[in-house]
């Protein structure tokens, strides 16, 4: 065709994700005849509307995988290029490494007001009548479990993925925040006010990421450091099992760092984050907040936005018992909340990270 035959038809390529023509920087590619447009699809786009005439274009997508070296090359890279300096400031949303919890980054406010949205389509989806494995006790998520294609969009049996899991993985994938495609995706929705998770150590997994939607929430962390034979088995066996294991003990013991989960925020662990600590959730209706000068402030309290937190707070319904009125410590009532879970192919590390 020709461009005297149509009007209209352009390509947008929006500077952000929320694609805000107010706001948002963008690109206007114009068709042509014989025009190739070539682009990561991670890339967030539209089609303008055709005004006049009709436009004829095809489409095509091209998949491909690195090889054994090359994916060994770019983790290399990639781990020497996100230093603690440059993790402040990652990706352009503020992230936080976590000191005290190695291997980990904190990234506050990464869907922004899609987090709203996101939430009411993830509780929506087809949860399983009943829990299995560590999601069995009172109080414990309903999940729902889906492998992931290279392409991110379909599963292993090559049926489509659900919209709102495309776009929580493309945003992570194309952000930066995921170094490379997840292999599986869980949807994890807390629906009972004095919600719970067992303590445990995530399935084999070069990155792990954990997107919170709808609620606030304390994720606590206990040191336990992976054992040799531990590290051996995985060798053998991180592609026929999903190394999940369970530490319900440590309920019994003070955790050693806790991270506060705002809603619409990212946590992503590797190496020794995933290897070394066990996390989970304690059953309760109320998540203490804790900011310095407490004894022992939450590890990511410097990236919370107080005055939001404050405001859920008090939506919530939070009671502010005196001794939490010394400024270090905020009560928040818990109520329904949705994490994404998402791993990442186990590749191998060394025992040192």
């Amino acid at each position: 065709c020709s461009a005297a035959e149509f009007f209209g038809g352009r390509t947008t390529f929006w500077g952000h994700a929320e694609g805000d023509p107010a706001t948002d920087s963008m690109l206007n590619v114009e068709p042509r005849a014989g025009r190739a447009l070539v682009f990561e699809h991670q890339l967030i786009h539209e089609g303008e509307e055709i005004r006049r005439g009709v436009k004829y274009a095809l489409r095509t997508d091209v998949m491909f995988a690195l090889s054994a070296i090359e994916r060994s090359a770019h983790a290399e890279a990639s781990a020497e290029a996100v230093t603690k300096d440059d993790a402040k400031t990652c990706f352009g949303y503020g992230g936080q490494a976590l000191d005290v919890l190695p291997c980990s980054l904190y990234l506050s406010d990464v869907f922004g007001s899609s987090c709203g949205r996101l939430y009411d389509e993830v509780v929506r989806l087809d949860f399983p009548r009943h829990n299995r494995g560590i999601t069995r006790e009172f109080g414990a998520p309903h999940v729902a479990i889906f492998s992931v294609a290279s392409c991110g969009t379909i599963d292993s049996l090559d049926d489509p993925l659900p919209p709102v899991l495309v776009e929580i993985i493309r945003s992570l994938v194309g952000a930066g925040i995921l170094r490379k495609m997840p292999v599986q995706v869980s949807a994890n929705h807390y629906h009972e006010t004095k919600y719970c998770m067992v303590p445990h150590k995530d399935g084999y997994a070069d990155q792990t990421a954990v997107v919170s939607l709808g609620a606030d929430s304390s994720l606590e962390f206990w040191h336990e450091p992976m054992t040799a034979e531990e590290r051996q088995a995985r060798e053998l066996m991180h592609k026929r099992a999903s190394g999940t294991s369970v530490y319900s003990e440590c309920l019994d013991r003070p955790c050693d760092a806790a991270v506060w989960l705002e809603p619409g925020s990212v946590l992503v662990l590797e190496k020794e984050a995933l290897d070394d600590y066990v996390h989970g959730l304690r059953s309760s209706e109320v998540d203490l907040f804790s900011m310095p000068p407490a004894a022992k402030p939450h590890v990511n309290a410097g990236s919370v936005q107080l005055a939001a937190l404050r405001a859920r707070a008090a939506a919530a319904g939070a009671k502010q018992p005196s001794a939490f009125d010394d400024g270090a410590h905020l009560a928040v009532p818990r109520r329904p909340r949705v994490s994404i879970v998402l791993w990442t192919e186990f590749t191998g590390h060394s025992p040192n990270g």
